[in-house]
């Protein structure tokens, strides 16, 4: 890129985040000084060229570069202009792929029996005796106990799939430059300033009746790829490169393949003990993972039914082409809709009811809820076609450790992700 570009761009990059920071302690932004910041990232934005398929490095940045502005200009002369979020807005903010919203009904129908048989063959093979309760986390014996124990599973846990994944992978090596630790609030995290992973206890352990602590490996795991393989390699292996500043900073733009890429690796890190006996043993649960392993493909095609019918609510809930919103006939209308592919049957009553008051003036579902639509991206589906078409699959290490560095360093949109998978496979790209 141009380096007077690039500099005008990092100028310009540090006043959006001085406003995010002033706004996040204020609650209020210098609408004066972003309306200037607007014109400026405008006039850089058009600056710069946008090549469908590009060659090189220097192409790619550029193309790059200029999604990342025009997402962020167009979001903020969006908000700066009054109007309202349209569903058609958010689906450009996030750069989400059309086919990857049209496909969601087809999956859908695809998948539906699939996944009751899932949940009968669930409750066939398990055998459930007792409730799994809470932790009452409010005694503090309890807490106490729970947060010793989560700790000593939590490290266990780390060290020995460390030694896994950095066998596997060069990217492994980056996870001992992550400290975890047990939480006590109720959603796990990777904070990138302390690069400490907090890992919820609640969400990994639970009690039996007679009050004893048990954990939930399943969920351990799938965690651990999640938070610790997904978000916090990325961020430290991202933070540990020689990439333009722009690829290594976060924004809206960039959470779409962020989270496809954390979905790869809850499935990464199952498969991955799936294949070694000796973890299995080393995290005592030699004689009972073919077991957790089949409930967590269940569960997996569960969890994908159920994300994939929500995002298809959303859809059907946005589609002005319906009619008007508040109608009854319509809300009649969505719910039969919804219902084909509901499991539940309460499900798109549900939905319905829930939001029939989140519209604006306009008809426009309101942007909290579209813009759960960010989790629907299927770019890392797609970049490891990229890769298996040229030859390159996730099996040896020399292709994993290739496939996962590209993976994991720096922050794309979704575009941009599929675009360096293409130029990687095709060696017309060096990670830096």
């Amino acid at each position: 890129m141009n380096p007077e570009l690039l500099e005008e761009a990092r100028r310009l990059w540090s006043i959006d985040k001085k406003i995010d920071r002033f706004n996040s302690r204020y609650n209020t932004i210098p609408f004066r000084e972003a309306a200037n910041l607007l014109n400026s990232m405008q006039i850089l934005e058009n600056k710069l060229s946008e090549t469908p398929n590009p060659q090189n490095g220097e192409e790619f940045y550029e193309s790059e570069f200029k999604r990342r502005l025009s997402g962020k200009t167009y979001s903020m002369e969006t908000y700066l202009s009054g109007n309202p979020f349209t569903l058609n807005d958010m689906v450009k903010l996030y750069g989400l792929d059309d086919r990857d919203l049209k496909g969601i009904e087809p999956w859908l129908a695809a998948n539906k029996e699939k996944t009751l048989d899932a949940i009968e063959r669930m409750f066939s093979t398990t055998d459930v005796v007792n409730y799994e309760l809470g932790l009452s986390l409010d005694i503090p014996r309890i807490r106490q106990q729970a947060e010793g124990f989560a700790a000593t599973q939590i490290a266990n846990y780390h060290q020995k799939l460390g030694g896994l994944i950095e066998g596997l992978t060069d990217a492994g090596i980056y996870l001992y430059k992550i400290s975890p630790e047990a939480s006590a609030v109720d959603r796990s995290y990777f904070n990138h300033l302390t690069r400490r992973l907090g890992i919820s206890i609640g969400s990994i352990c639970f009690e039996l009746e007679d009050g004893t602590i048990q954990l939930r490996e399943r969920e351990l795991l799938t965690l651990i790829g999640h938070e610790g393989m997904g978000h916090a390699l990325q961020r430290t292996i991202t933070d540990d490169s020689e990439l333009p500043f722009f690829a290594k900073e976060q924004d809206p733009t960039t959470i779409a393949s962020e989270e496809a890429i954390t979905q790869h690796y809850e499935k990464v890190v199952f498969d991955s003990v799936k294949d070694s006996k000796k973890v299995q043993k080393d995290l005592h649960i030699a004689d009972t993972f073919d077991l957790i392993y089949q409930e967590e493909m269940d569960i997996r095609l569960l969890r994908e039914y159920n994300l994939s019918l929500f995002y298809y609510s959303i859809l059907v809930l946005a589609d002005k082409s319906l009619g008007e919103p508040r109608d009854p006939s319509v809300m009649k209308m969505k719910r039969e809709l919804i219902s084909q592919y509901s499991l539940d049957p309460r499900y798109a009553m549900s939905m319905i009811e829930n939001n029939k008051h989140n519209y604006d003036m306009e008809g426009n579902f309101y942007p909290a809820q579209t813009s759960e639509l960010r989790y629907a991206s299927k770019a890392v589906n797609r970049a490891l076609e990229i890769f298996a078409n040229h030859g390159i699959n996730y099996d040896t290490k020399n292709h994993r450790s290739h496939i996962d560095m590209t993976f994991l360093t720096g922050y794309f949109t979704p575009t941009g992700f599929e675009q360096k998978a293409q130029l990687v496979s095709e060696d017309r790209y060096e990670l830096p």
